[in-house]
């Protein structure tokens, strides 16, 4: 798969494979900035997940029209399914990264020996290397869950013909996809995308959704919301949706980027971290309340 291909390490600095991710400059000053405006996305997997999109599956699959049992948590269910999935498959994924890797980067009997810094800078390189693959597949699977529910929020609001419900989609449009937008973003500067598989990635999440309206109207005149096929096919995909972007949201995004090792040393500089994250977090939750 040309996806999971590992690049070859360049022979210098200028003609570098991968695009360098941000480091820290002039202190800690850098540090923060870019902390703050990778926290401030990155809670929208956790909180959508969560609050919007398991919120909606959760009536949708114990409705009485759907014909299965009312009392158990279905939504729950396959949520959890889903983030178990996920995590076994970027598992497996990351352990074909580290065998391409052994294969193509400095033997540790290489390492051992030899200690000049062409060695050690080669050495770095690889571990380097290795957290872009990473951010590759977990780029993968965060724009898989939006992909998820996204299209049945176009399709929703493509057959809907209720005012007050258009309006309220079209509002959580415009805090889901950007948010999503910008957590995608960084995923992807991190992960060093080639400038075609930008436009590509980019281009699927943009149209995704307006695919999801113009199937909405083609459907509007026969859909019908309450039928056993549409409610079990909107609620089974929303609650993968959820279990990927909470798996996403907790183990790919918000814990590497609040490692200790990450984090810039003052204490009100790791409080502005934080509170980036907290607030961003609160104001999800409670955009949950209308729509």
């Amino acid at each position: 798969m040309p996806w999971l291909s590992v690049p070859r390490r360049c022979a210098n600095a200028r003609n570098a494979c991968w695009v360098q991710p941000p480091t820290r400059v002039n202190g800690q000053i850098q540090g923060t900035k870019l902390r703050a405006e990778k926290a401030s996305p990155y809670h929208s997997g956790t909180a959508e997940g969560y609050v919007h999109v398991l919120g909606d599956a959760y009536p949708i699959l114990t409705d009485p029209c759907l014909g299965l049992s009312t009392e158990y948590p279905w939504a729950m269910t396959f949520a959890t399914a889903a983030t178990l999935f996920t995590f076994t498959l970027e598992w497996c994924l990351h352990k074909e990264f580290h065998k391409r890797l052994n294969e193509t980067g400095p033997s540790s009997r290489d390492v051992e020996v030899a200690a000049s810094a062409k060695e050690t800078e080669l050495t770095a390189e690889h571990n380097q290397t290795l957290k872009r693959l990473k951010n590759l597949v977990h780029s993968y699977t965060f724009e898989t869950g939006i992909i998820f529910h996204s299209i049945f929020i176009g399709i929703t609001l493509g057959v809907s013909q209720d005012r007050d419900t258009v309006t309220a989609l079209m509002v959580a449009l415009f805090f889901h996809q950007g948010n999503e937008g910008l957590a995608l973003g960084v995923l992807f500067v991190k992960a060093g995308y080639s400038r075609m598989r930008y436009l590509i990635l980019g281009a699927l999440f943009v149209i995704i959704t307006p695919l999801g309206v113009a199937i909405g109207i083609g459907i509007s005149n026969s859909y019908n919301g309450k039928s056993k096929a549409a409610l079990g096919t909107e609620g089974i995909f929303d609650s993968v949706s959820a279990g990927i972007l909470i798996y996403n949201g907790l183990v790919d995004l918000i814990l590497p980027t609040f490692e200790p090792s990450e984090m810039p040393r003052k204490w009100w500089l790791q409080v502005i971290g934080f509170g980036s994250l907290w607030s961003g977090a609160a104001i999800m939750a409670l955009i949950g309340k209308w729509v």
